[in-house]
This record gives C-alpha cells, sequence and structure tokens, in this order.
C-alpha cells in the first residue's frame, strides 16, 4: 500500500506508476538457449522462448524485442518486454522453434517442428493480436527435428527445410497455404536438423549451412525460390567444418555471410567464420566464447550474439549470461558499443604499397595484431595509436589544403575581375577622342579677294570683277551681269546652301558662255580642284 494518495499528488502517483512499469520493461530476458529469434528491417530483434537447463521451470514463454535504433553498451542493452491483445498460446512455451517475419502482413509467424503434432500461430506487431495458423502437413515422429524458417522478401512466401514428411515446406501468407518442395537430388536432406538457414539479398537465393546428419561435404547449399533448384556451393578459404546448432545471417546487402559457434562432435566453437559472397572465400575472424543455440543478428556493421549454450569441462552443458557479445564487421573486432546505422564512425584505409594485392589476414584467438583489439585481454596493441595519429594528422592536413586552395582561387578570381573593369574603362575614355578624318583642300593665295564659286566635277572659271565695255545689250540684260558680277552677290552667294550654290554656279557658266564680248582672264590660281572622299570615289 501506498503511504500517500495518489489522488491528492496525480503528478507523484504518474510519476511513480511509470518508473514501476519502466522497471518491468527493461528488465532482460532469462539467458536460455534454443530460443526463437528474428531481426526486422535491422532495426528490431525479436526473441522468443528458450530453455535452461539449470531451472526447474526450464522452458519460457518470454517475448522480448531489443531496440536497434539507439546506441547502447553490452552492459546495458534497451530490451522491451512485448505486449500482446489476448491469452499467450500456451503452445509457446517452447524451445528449438524458429519465427519468421512477414513484410506485407506485418507479422511474425512461430513455427514448431520439434513436437507432434506441429505447430504455427501469427502475431500482428501493429495491433499486438495473436491470429491462428492452419496447421502444418502432418509429420510422422521419424521426422520430428529442429527447423529454421526464413522468408523470401520477394514474395512474401516462408521456407521451412524439413518442414514436411518429404521436402521443404513452403508457406505463402496471402493464400494461406502449404505446399511442398523436393530437397537437392541425390541427397537425403530430409533428417537434416538443427542446420542454419538464411536469405541472401545479393544472389536473391537461400543459404543452408551444416546441421545434425548432414550428408557430409559440401555443408553449404543454395535453393534459388526464382527456379526452384537447390545447388552446392563450392567455397575456398578458411571453411568452417560441419556445424551443428550454429548460426548464420547476411549483413553488407548479401555481400557478406557471417556464421558463428555450433559444435562439431564434442567441441563447442566459438569462431566466427565470414564468407565473401561474390568471390565465395571465407576468412576466419576472432574468436569469441565457445556456445551454441544462441541468438544472432546484424544491424548495420554490427554482429550481435545473445545466449546459447556452452560445456564445462565435465561436458556438461552450461547456460551463459544473458550478457550480449558485439562484433564490429569493418573494425574486425569485438566491442561493447552498439552504434545504429547511419550513425557509425567511417574507417579509412591506408595504402603503404600500391603494387602489393591486398589481402584478408587470418586472425586467431588472442591475436595481438595492430589496430584489433584482443578478445581476452580487449585491449589495443600500441601501434594501433600510431595509426590513428596518421589517420588525424592526414584529415588535418588535407583540410587546411582545401582551405588555402579556396582562397587562392578568391583571389584569382578577384585579380582577372579587376583586371577587366581597368581595361573597359579606359576604351570608355578612349572613345570620345576618334574622330572622321577630312581631306580639306584650302583655296591658294590671289591678288584679288575673290570667292571662287565651286563646281564639283569640273574646273570653273571665277570672272573677276572688271568693268565690261559698254554695248548695245539691253539695259535689263546688262543689269543682271552686273548684279551677278559684283561683290555684293559673291558673299551672299557664298554664304547660301550648297543647292543654292550649285544653281549660281550653272548660271554663271552659262552666262559667261553667252556673253562673247567680255573679256575673261583666267588665272592658274583661280582653278580649284574638289577631291572627292575615297568613299565617293568607290561608289
Amino acid at each position: 500500500m501506498l503511504p500517500f494518495k495518489t489522488q491528492q499528488y496525480p503528478t507523484l502517483g504518474t510519476l511513480l506508476c511509470c518508473c514501476l512499469l519502466w522497471g518491468v520493461s527493461a528488465a532482460p530476458p532469462r539467458p536460455g538457449y534454443f530460443s526463437a529469434y528474428v531481426t526486422v528491417d535491422e532495426n528490431t530483434l525479436y526473441i522468443q522462448g528458450g530453455s535452461n537447463i539449470s531451472a526447474a521451470d526450464n522452458v519460457y514463454t518470454q517475448f522480448y524485442s531489443l531496440d536497434l535504433t539507439q546506441s547502447w553498451n553490452t552492459s546495458s542493452p534497451p530490451w522491451i518486454e512485448a505486449t500482446t491483445v489476448g491469452p499467450f498460446p500456451p503452445r509457446l512455451r517452447a524451445s528449438f522453434h524458429s519465427i519468421s517475419y512477414s513484410q506485407r502482413r506485418k507479422a511474425l509467424n512461430f513455427w514448431d517442428m520439434n513436437k507432434l503434432p506441429a505447430y504455427s500461430v501469427g502475431f500482428h506487431l501493429d495491433t499486438n493480436k495473436w491470429e491462428d495458423m492452419p496447421t502444418p502437413p502432418t509429420l510422422q515422429p521419424a521426422d520430428v527435428r529442429v527447423c529454421k524458417a526464413a522468408t523470401d522478401p520477394t514474395t512474401d512466401r516462408i521456407y521451412i527445410p524439413g518442414g514436411a514428411s518429404k521436402g521443404m515446406l513452403v508457406y505463402d501468407p496471402s493464400s494461406k497455404k502449404s505446399t511442398t518442395v523436393a530437397m537437392p537430388p541425390g541427397r537425403d536432406l530430409t533428417n537434416w536438423s538443427m542446420y542454419t538457414f538464411a536469405w541472401n539479398s545479393m544472389r536473391k537465393s537461400f543459404f543452408l549451412f551444416g546441421g545434425m546428419l548432414s550428408p557430409g561435404q559440401p555443408s553449404l547449399y543454395e535453393y534459388m525460390p526464382a527456379s526452384a533448384t537447390w545447388a552446392p556451393l563450392i567455397s575456398t578459404g578458411s571453411v568452417p567444418p560441419i556445424l551443428t546448432g550454429s548460426c548464420m545471417v547476411s549483413a553488407h546487402n548479401g555481400t557478406k555471410m557471417l556464421v558463428f559457434g555450433g559444435s562439431f562432435g564434442l567441441t563447442v566453437s566459438g569462431t566466427l567464420y565470414i564468407l565473401d559472397v561474390p568471390t565465395m572465400t571465407w576468412t576466419q575472424g576472432p574468436g569469441s566464447s565457445p556456445r551454441m543455440g544462441m541468438v544472432c543478428s546484424v544491424s548495420g556493421d554490427y554482429f550481435i550474439v545473445w545466449g546459447g549454450m556452452s560445456w564445462d569441462n565435465g561436458a556438461t552443458p552450461v547456460p551463459l549470461s544473458e550478457t550480449p557479445i558485439l562484433y564490429n564487421i569493418n573494425l574486425t573486432r569485438w566491442t561493447s558499443d552498439f552504434v545504429p546505422r547511419g550513425k557509425e564512425t567511417p574507417t579509412t584505409t591506408i595504402i603503404t604499397n600500391s603494387t602489393a594485392a591486398p589481402t584478408e589476414p587470418t586472425t586467431p584467438t588472442g591475436s595481438t595484431e595492430p589496430g584489433i583489439a584482443n578478445p581476452v585481454t580487449g585491449e589495443e596493441s600500441t601501434s594501433s595509436s600510431s595509426h590513428k595519429a596518421v589517420i588525424i594528422g592526414g584529415s588535418v592536413g588535407g583540410g587546411v589544403f582545401l582551405i588555402l586552395l579556396t582562397i587562392c582561387g578568391v583571389c584569382l578570381y578577384r585579380r582577372r575581375r579587376r583586371t577587366q573593369q581597368q581595361k573597359l574603362h579606359k576604351l570608355m575614355l578612349e572613345e570620345p577622342t576618334k574622330k572622321l578624318q577630312f581631306r580639306i583642300v584650302q583655296q591658294p593665295a590671289t591678288d584679288a579677294t575673290i570667292e571662287p564659286t565651286f563646281y564639283p566635277t569640273r574646273p570653273f572659271r571665277i570672272t573677276p570683277p572688271t568693268t565690261p565695255k559698254k554695248s548695245k545689250q539691253n539695259i535689263g540684260d546688262r543689269s543682271e551681269k552686273d548684279r551677278l558680277n559684283s561683290p555684293t552677290h559673291w558673299n551672299s552667294s557664298h554664304s547660301q546652301s550648297g543647292r543654292s550654290l550649285t544653281s549660281l554656279s550653272t548660271s554663271t557658266l552659262a552666262t559667261s558662255n553667252t556673253d562673247t564680248n567680255s573679256t575673261t582672264k583666267i588665272l592658274p590660281q583661280h582653278i580649284v580642284t574638289l577631291d572627292r572622299f575615297p568613299a565617293q570615289r568607290n561608289r
């Protein structure tokens, strides 16, 4: 009973209730082995059930999710207990079962082929409600096995090798119907159990590896849904042995397949094997604590392992801690801090010899290779710090060089622009001084101050103002001639326009031709030639 009334203190009561609910949801799941698990879009890891042989109640109904969109440390992973609507299915108090994800229906499908009759049920993530599913095809007691379900995301169909009596079970969530597909010809794979099975997005196919009662090498097979065919995969490098109870997940968009743990004979493995899918080459990574029947997941650059079991010196099964372990694929080392996708620190590769071919060294357990943490002590070797210093120094130097290059570019641009402006200003100042040049023919000096009459086509006469002889001509005619030859008339006619000047010259020449009695003396200085401009002569 609370020592105060929540009605009087609503804020404090609400806070206390939230703290109690958070304490319940933040409690980690109990450690177990062979729990069912699946990862949705590399954002959320779901686990359900499992077993712990050291406890009185050795089978769990627990249902948890792990948030992979936030950063966390292995000492306090963000586990959340799933909230369900309606009664929890009693058949899900189980282990050795599996989960598949239907993307179109946003549902988790649970499959239990380890007990008879076979069982399946669905859980909708958007409504938190359970959904009954059709009962899988009837299995015989000899067909009971530990199976692994996986989904083809291109069709949303679910495939379970050995899920049918004589082959592989295929379930279509849209039609809710099941069919059976044959296993590889020439190989009796229907008795395979505790294998690992995963989708590869690069090859658009399923990879099946290892398992109990497997037919031997090769231990890696591929199933292609598009052609409904099986084929063995031939691989090279550090090929893993035939493992039972291991896990296999796809990473980096299907370019990598990671296999971890499992047992071969009486030996439990803690070795990580990485398959490069384009070259089908295996490499061996640093080891960790040996285990089998664990939960595995990948999100971004991190490989996540939780739970499982191992054996002690007396060959007694021992459950492992609930603390997960993490492996950084890019840094090739085990770590304790998880960073979600899009927030990983980019890595820098230093090439010391361009002619040397790149190799992927095999790092055994407890290695002290530079830049890789010792999985036993968790410490880095001393030479890794020098590598980091070189990387930091190179990054700083490159940034300074880019800044200087930008400044030089701006200065050069401004200088060129200023030079162009100066040239343009100089041209604008010199433009008004340019004038058209004209040819001027000046009149030579004469004895008498007489302004000539210009005729632009040929030489012309200038009649001096002499007194003509008397004649018997009409007075009117003489008066007109006197007026034309007078100095007053010359001054007035010179001030007229070109048109009047031409008429006057024509009149004067005509008068001169008709006047045969007058005495006219033409001096050389009175003959003026007016040259046309070159442009006029060319017309």
